[in-house]
């Protein structure tokens, strides 16, 4: 089994985009859309720019960068 490379990171980003939805005013609510979304588009570029360094023929990242795009796309729309 191999290694999560984001460890808790995607935990605790579901925690507080929990909390954001549940109990966080309107502006802490807003900035945790938007540093969601941030990071998450930082994810999605890693996966390419890892991609050019090192090609695989495995689907499974361009599967992820797909789940990515479409996160961040919602987020940002969610803002």
């Amino acid at each position: 089994m191999e290694d999560d490379p984001h460890g808790g990171f995607p935990i605790a980003l579901a925690a507080v985009l929990v909390w954001a939805a549940t109990g966080a005013s309107d502006a802490v609510r807003e900035g945790v859309l938007i540093a969601a979304a941030v990071s998450t588009a930082g994810m999605a570029a890693g996966r390419l720019v890892s991609r050019v360094v090192e090609p695989t023929e495995s689907s499974y990242p361009w599967i992820w960068f797909g789940v990515e795009v479409v996160l961040v796309a919602l987020l940002v729309v969610a803002v």
